[in-house]
């Protein structure tokens, strides 16, 4: 047993160290438990709920576990700690929503005379399918007859009993896993010819909008096996299917489910994230039936290290509480972090957060600490003189303050305990904070050490750092980290899976060879490494049948390519402990920088990581590969059928046999690279449609063994089909891209291989077709960093010419520019525009001309153009409402009618073109339309009228239109912070 004052961090909110202090932090404890109360009475909230603290150690964690014992029974209880993959965000949600429902559920009064314990989800799912069978009944869809009668429900004997029994599932009297055979039987000849028709209208009645009935059917039949079958395979199966795996056909059919409902292939990254958004939304919404969610992300301070991550953050905070019911959520964070991160949200999901003053934690008074005092020392037989010493220290301690916090007071015992028993040693520097990682060490193999992946890459990158490497987060299907280890030409990745699923094993097998061929062919060795903790099975199965995929798992993992590193449980607590430690140490937690976290954790893994690259085998010979050379530069490549190293022979015989087996009279003609896709383009005879091509995509993509379906368009003579290509390096440099501005006010968009005379689209204010623009794209897809090379390319080419005026609210992403930040400013400044162009073109009717173009020519240009960059155009807007909204929008239409005779131009950015946020008035007076990646096809439509933006690659891959209607695809320029600062500073001057 530790010494009485030695336990000073809560770490998990389900075990805690003390009794609550009497009157200690007990308002914030009432407002959240009132506003469960709320959620239960109408099943919705319309915030989200902070904890704060003036600084760390003021009991957050320890007031969510007071919270969560008082809601025992009560709620499904799901707590976070911080993600630090955005690009997998919803997945981890769900992942650890999963992880936690399926833990044993200790919180809920059933009778267990049967001797076996039931989970969380176990209780979630009965009483879901419990709910929607009692509804069928009272709507006389069901006969309860027949239930009582199979004996499915045992110890009731009219309708009434046998609703209230379901509606309580699971229970003496209805128990879905008890009989389970004759469960399963009658559901498997009720279920799919009639119940699940029923199932939309029982939703409807009780106001659950969650989706297509299609969605639902496999949903609810996945919640009944779960529920009925206390078989673990059974339920992992069930688990994986709800992950969005590509399960075996065997499987699917033991666990009753039609083939046609499980996944054809292993989903891209972005489909799964999608896919498990979805599922949270489900699960939220359909919890009506059963207990309320509550969702606690404690320690939010992490977020703050990586604005991107700090935004997705907010983003996800924000879709919940809009899109979700049966939920409260709860975030904790100390003062400071919080005013840093606030200012990284966008302002429509920091409305969705209420920071309440009846949050706000407070220190304990002297009476607190010394009822503290006495808690901890009655565990430990302590002389009555000794403890005497230290109470009476107490005064003075609170002489100078009346609350403190309860971590800095424990610390202080500690050391006054310490004098009083003279045990106190002197310890420094990595002495203590060895003793502090092994007391996290000790805390968490006290309890289920279960697989993190979010801990795991934590640490990983933390002890990276601290060795100087080169080490940044990635966007991949399989993949979180890259390690570039310049010294050996190594680039390592590392990656988190949970699945145990050999198909997709088989995919990320697939995946690591054609990795390491592309690297190859830079001269650069590959090695791609996942840890997986001591529970999970081993890969490859020990019953794995001898597929196509275990022969790709056994190639990837033979040649020392991929490593899948079984950690046992003392070594997957080294990984977590450090991974804590930085967090405690960015929270202020612990008395150590994150500095300094990271040059201890560089030697506590220096032993894992340091034989990682040294164990590699040397580069082999470069093999026929289907994956693409890297490059940065655009090529255009004829086909040479007799070249045997040509590395997209394959595809070609691929897609040529793709054609001919499906009777499609079409054949690849020659192929073009681009930085992040290389386009085949086929020839067809002109009875084949497009359509037909494009209808089969999907099929494409399975025949090519693509992460991600292949885009396919017209393109002059022939049908293009760019398939993506894994590339890190797909730089368009900004400097190059000046070079070919050669317009009045020309700005660069991106280096293409779709015209014929140039390689770069290039736009011009001048020119109707860009006179303002319309620019959209999700966190990622590289929008800022267009608007940041534009922006670069005006003031670089054109200083005295034109000013660009920047309304940006968060005002942090295109520093040292200065920019507009708050309504009141943009108003007064849009108004300002107003008058300026109204101004303009009453001087231009005077002199008779028609735009500002033809007084630069008559010799008479003294009047600079105004370029209005409006950055986030959802934030504006969305934060205004009434009257002052419509005069917002009045005075950005008529810029946009009317000031481009002017020389006054727009340009509005927006992850989301929606109607409610952009308008159809102003979106047709905004000719220019560029869009980067986008969520799906309906925001493609929206912005260009057409899909196919919800296909592009992220990382500056944009379509726009041309003349004449034409969509270009492009590679947007990219300008360095080096760049981007110099030019600005150098506008300024």
């Amino acid at each position: 047993m530790p010494p009485p004052f030695e336990v000073q961090i809560v770490t998990d909110p389900r075990v805690l160290p003390d009794s609550p202090l009497r009157g200690l932090n007990e308002r914030p404890l009432k407002f959240l438990l009132k506003k469960f109360g709320e959620l239960c009475q109408k099943n919705d909230l319309p915030k989200a709920y902070l904890i704060s603290s003036p600084e760390a150690g003021y009991g957050k964690t320890y007031l969510i576990g007071r919270l969560f014992q008082e809601l025992k029974g009560k709620a499904t209880l799901i707590y976070f700690y911080a993600f630090i993959d955005s690009s997998r965000f919803w997945i981890n949600i769900f992942d650890r929503i999963l992880t936690e429902l399926t833990q044993p559920e200790e919180f809920i009064d059933i009778d267990r005379r049967n001797n076996r314990s039931y989970t969380q989800f176990e209780i979630y799912t009965s009483r879901i399918i419990g709910n929607l069978l009692a509804d069928l009944i009272t709507s006389k869809l069901i006969e309860p007859q027949e239930l009582i009668h199979q004996g499915l429900v045992r110890g009731v004997v009219n309708e009434l009993d046998v609703v209230e029994a379901l509606r309580k599932a699971p229970n003496q009297k209805a128990d879905f896993s008890n009989p389970s055979e004759k469960w399963i039987q009658w559901m498997q000849a009720s279920y799919w010819d009639s119940l699940a028709q029923c199932c939309e209208n029982a939703l409807y009645r009780r106001g659950i909008n969650i989706g297509e009935l299609r969605d639902l059917i496999p949903l609810f039949w996945i919640f009944f096996w779960y529920s009925a079958n206390p078989d673990l395979r059974h339920r992992e199966t069930c688990i994986e299917w709800l992950r969005g795996a590509t399960l075996e056909e065997e499987d699917v059919r033991n666990i009753g489910l039609p083939i046609n409902y499980n996944e054809p292939m292993d989903l891209p990254i972005d489909t799964r994230n999608d896919l498990c958004r979805k599922r949270v939304y489900q699960f939220c919404n359909l919890a009506s039936f059963a207990r309320p969610f509550v969702f606690c992300f404690d320690q939010t301070e992490r977020y703050g290290e990586d604005k991107s991550l700090c935004q997705k953050f907010g983003s996800v905070i924000g879709s919940l509480v809009n899109e979700c019911k049966n939920h409260l959520i709860i975030l904790t964070t100390n003062f400071h972090a919080w005013e840093q991160n606030r200012n990284y949200i966008q302002k429509a999901d920091l409305e969705r957060i209420a920071y309440e003053k009846q949050l706000e934690l407070e220190g304990l008074n002297i009476e607190q600490a010394r009822e503290l005092i006495e808690q901890r020392i009655k565990r430990y037989p302590i002389e009555e003189s000794k403890v005497r010493k230290l109470l009476e220290k107490l005064p003075s301690f609170f002489s100078t303050q009346s609350k403190v916090g309860i971590r800095k007071f424990l610390q202080w015992a500690e050391r006054e305990f310490e004098q009083i028993e003279e045990t106190n040693e002197l310890r420094e520097g990595d002495e203590e904070l060895e003793k502090i990682f092994n007391e996290e060490k000790k805390k968490t193999l006290s309890g289920q050490v279960l697989f993190q992946p979010d801990l795991f890459l934590e640490a990983i990158q933390v002890a990276l750092i601290g060795k100087k490497e080169s080490i940044q987060q990635i966007k991949h299907d399989y993949y979180s980290l890259c390690w570039e280890h310049d010294g050996d030409q190594t680039t390592v990745y590392f990656g988190c899976e949970k699945s145990d699923n050999w198909k997709r094993w088989g995919a990320i097998a697939k995946k690591t060879l054609e990795l390491s061929a592309s690297f190859q062919a830079k001269s650069r060795r590959f090695l791609g490494i996942f840890p997986r903790s001591h529970e999970l099975k081993t890969i490859p199965g020990k019953n794995w049948k001898e597929t196509k995929e275990k022969e790709t798992i056994d190639q990837a993992k033979n040649s020392g390519l991929l490593r899948i590193e079984a950690l046992d449980k003392e070594k997957t607590a080294d990984f977590y402990a450090l991974a804590i430690l930085y967090r405690n140490a960015i929270s202020r937690d612990i008395n150590y920088s994150k500095e300094k976290i990271e040059e201890f954790a560089s030697k506590k893994l220096a032993s894992w990581i340091d034989p990682l690259i040294s164990l590699l085998p040397q580069l082999p010979p470069l093999p026929i590969t289907s994956t693409a050379p890297t490059g940065s530069e655009i090529t255009v490549t004829q086909p040479d059928s007799s070249n045997e190293n040509d590395p997209y022979r394959i595809y070609r015989e691929k897609l040529n046999e793709f054609f001919s087996k499906n009777n499609i009279d079409a054949n690849v003609r020659d192929y073009k690279i681009a930085p992040q896709f290389v386009r085949f383009l086929v020839e067809k005879d002109v009875r084949v449609r497009i359509t037909n091509i494009v209808a089969r995509k999907k099929d494409i993509q399975l025949h090519l063994g693509l992460d991600v379906p292949p885009f396919i368009d017209a393109y002059r003579n022939y049908v293009k089909i760019d398939v993506a290509i894994p590339q890190i390096d797909c730089v368009v440099p900004w400097k190059k891209a000046l070079r070919h501005l050669k317009g009045n006010l020309s700005f660069p968009i991106g280096k293409t291989i779709d015209l014929e005379q140039s390689e770069w689209v290039i736009g011009d204010f001048m020119d109707s077709n860009f006179a303002h623009l319309l620019v959209a794209g999700t966190t990622g897809s590289g929008k800022s960093q267009f608007l940041k090379s534009l922006i670069g390319a005006i003031l670089y080419k054109f200083p005295k010419k034109a000013r660009v005026f920047l309304i940006d609210f968060k005002g942090t992403d295109f520093f040292p520019l200065e920019s507009i930040k708050s309504h009141k400013e943009a108003e007064d400044f849009l108004k300002k525009a107003v008058e300026e162009m109204n101004s303009r073109n009453e001087r231009l009717n005077k002199e008779m001309l028609n735009d500002l173009n033809s007084l630069y020519k008559t010799g008479k240009g003294d009047i600079p153009y105004w370029i209005i960059v409006i950055d986030e155009y959802a934030d504006m807007i969305s934060g205004l409402r009434g009257n002052r909204r419509r005069e917002f929008e009045s005075y950005i239409q008529r810029i946009a009618q009317k000031g481009r005779s002017a020389g006054i131009h727009l340009i509005i950015s927006t992850q989301s073109p929606r109607k409610e946020i952009v308008s159809g008035l102003i979106k047709q007076c905004l000719p220019g339309k560029i869009s980067f990646r986008v969520t799906d096809d309906t925001e493609s439509l929206l912005i260009l009228d057409r899909g196919g933006a919800e296909q592009l690659r992220g990382k500056g891959d944009l379509l726009c239109n041309f003349q004449h209607g034409r969509f270009l695809r492009a590679q947007s320029a990219f300008i360095t912070d080096k760049e981007w600062k110099k030019v600005v500073l150098q506008a300024v001057r």
